[in-house]
């Protein structure tokens, strides 16, 4: 199982990898962004890897294959590194190794005041936060990968968690239940 945490910065994205990561006993992969030349052989290596690995869970801290269809366009004003060919490709192979991304987010004020108390001021405007944001919900109906947003905002780190793990249980009863429908019923002879 591959577990993506994505979402603006300041959600708890690296708070719940961690915890998730510890957890589940996972391995932990921080995807931070690479040159636009450099991501899909980033995301490939990272794919291949995953393959290599089934039985291992992993759980990515951000993904290339989802942030970049987000913070490209929002930040850079540049198309997303993947064309369409190729986000199928990956969300179809992400799919089949049993993926499921988590989205974390707060509300805009919290996320500036998160920003304020760490001493950074990275976003500049609550409008710019919102921009943000809208592009991580667009992205939740636009990918194929089972999507869950979980907001921060009033949220503890164990609450978070709790909420993820109970989004990743059901997730896995669905991919449970997709598997006996593809294999039918058995049939004692």
């Amino acid at each position: 199982m591959i577990i993506i945490t994505s979402g603006p910065d300041k959600t708890g994205k690296t708070t719940l990898s961690e915890a998730l990561t510890e957890h589940y006993d996972a391995v932990y992969i921080k995807c931070s962004k690479q040159p636009r030349d450099k991501t899909e052989f980033l995301v490939e290596s990272y794919v291949d890897m995953f393959q290599r690995n089934p039985n291992k869970i992993f759980v990515c801290d951000r993904f290339n294959l989802v942030d970049d269809r987000v913070y490209e366009p929002v930040i850079a004003d540049l198309p997303t590194v993947f064309d369409k060919d190729a986000i199928d490709y990956y969300e179809n192979t992400l799919i089949r190794l049993d993926t499921i991304l988590l989205i974390t987010d707060a509300n805009a004020s919290e996320i500036k005041r998160r920003y304020r108390d760490a001493g950074g001021d990275w976003y500049t405007t609550e409008d710019h936060i919102e921009y943000l944001r809208a592009g991580y919900r667009q992205l939740k109906f636009e990918t194929r990968l089972p999507a869950y947003v979980i907001d921060s905002s009033l949220l503890t780190i164990g609450e978070m968690l709790c909420a993820a793990l109970e989004l990743i249980e059901d997730q896995q009863q669905k991919w449970r239940e997709e598997e006996q429908d593809r294999d039918g019923p058995y049939v004692n002879i």
